[in-house]
């Protein structure tokens, strides 16, 4: 049989089978449409997932902790997790430490986390947040060389913070900004909220109140510390700083330290008094006493530098915790 007459026959009986032609076309185009479908919304999700953790600059950080604490098996309640991690001894993380780890190769900035729980104050009103102190040079990448109003500040030293524009808005002060979907700040805002343009907060003064311990009164009047611990043995501080810039709020996949309420520069939040911890974990995580710090960001200058720069950080005998780790289970 000649090929011209094959394809003949095939045609002749799909023409005799009108309707289970059609049916079993319409299954094949059904099915490709659905696996396109279902290929392409994969893609698409992938995609935005890794342009978040692209613009946060996530791909290239880690975070180097004394001790490796598993706080999902501690909010389960692991209580034999936690103490064989407590247990074993915790390398200090000192600033003799900090310096090693920014010397490695490939490393651009390498700094201590500090947080701490503040009020700030601004315009007779005030609200508590958690203040965060990042060195300048964060300033050069992602997302804080992208900020929503105004500019980072450019001095370790200077007095000058960035708000965030959520932190503003608890304080009943609403910065015009449309929010990408056409509406403005006027239109989602209560009428209790004073709606202003950024240049009237840019320039203007916050005021952060902080807690440390008042060690005189403490050594002063030790039986009444004891007694009354709430009045005798914390004291106030405040410490006033010119608002730089405004920052909006990142993603859901944002770090912490994108979010916090207000962020100062590293030297001059050393000089701001408060209590020498800020959470349970961080007394956990200590291996050096006062002089050592609970945590350590690295950023390097590529991906490709993460595999030898937290292999070396883990010779130091330090925990790595990288969420580009976590991207690749995803």
């Amino acid at each position: 049989m000649k090929l011209f007459d094959m394809v003949e026959l095939g045609f002749g009986n799909l023409r005799r089978s009108k309707l289970r032609t059609l049916l079993t076309t319409l299954g094949v185009v059904i099915g490709i449409g659905a696996l396109t479908s279902m290929v392409s919304f994969g893609t698409g999700m992938q995609r935005n997932v890794t342009d978040m953790f692209e613009a946060n600059d996530l791909f290239t950080s880690l975070f180097v902790s004394s001790r490796n604490i598993n706080v999902e098996h501690a909010m389960e309640g692991d209580v034999e997790s936690i103490a064989e991690a407590i247990s074993k001894p915790a390398v200090p993380m000192t600033d003799s430490t900090l310096a090693a780890i920014a010397g490695l190769e490939g490393v651009e900035v390498a700094f201590p986390e500090i947080a701490f729980p503040v009020k700030i104050k601004i315009g007779g009103k005030d609200t508590r947040t958690t203040l965060r102190a990042l060195p300048a040079a964060m300033g050069e990448h992602k997302p804080f060389k992208d900020i929503t109003f105004g500019r980072f500040f450019e001095s370790d030293t200077a007095r000058t913070a960035v708000v965030q524009w959520r932190t503003l808005q608890r304080l009943d002060v609403v910065v015009e900004e449309t929010d990408g979907g056409g509406r403005t700040a006027e239109e989602d805002s209560l009428k209790t909220k004073r709606i202003v343009p950024p240049d009237s907060i840019l320039g203007d003064t916050v005021e952060i109140v902080s807690a440390a311990l008042d060690k005189e009164n403490i050594l002063a009047n030790p039986m009444k510390a004891i007694l009354n611990p709430g009045r005798t043995s914390f004291k106030e501080s405040t410490t006033k700083f010119k608002i730089c810039g405004i920052m909006k709020s990142s993603t859901a996949f944002s770090s912490v330290r994108y979010r916090s309420g207000v962020i100062v520069p590293m030297k001059t939040a050393e000089d701001i008094p408060r209590l020498g911890f800020s959470s349970v974990w961080e007394l956990l995580g200590r291996g050096g006493g006062d002089d050592s710090y609970n945590s350590f960001y690295v950023r390097v200058k590529e991906a490709e530098y993460m595999a030898p720069v937290r292999e070396a950080i883990e010779e130091m005998g330090l925990s790595v915790f990288s969420i580009s780790d976590q991207m690749k289970e995803m």
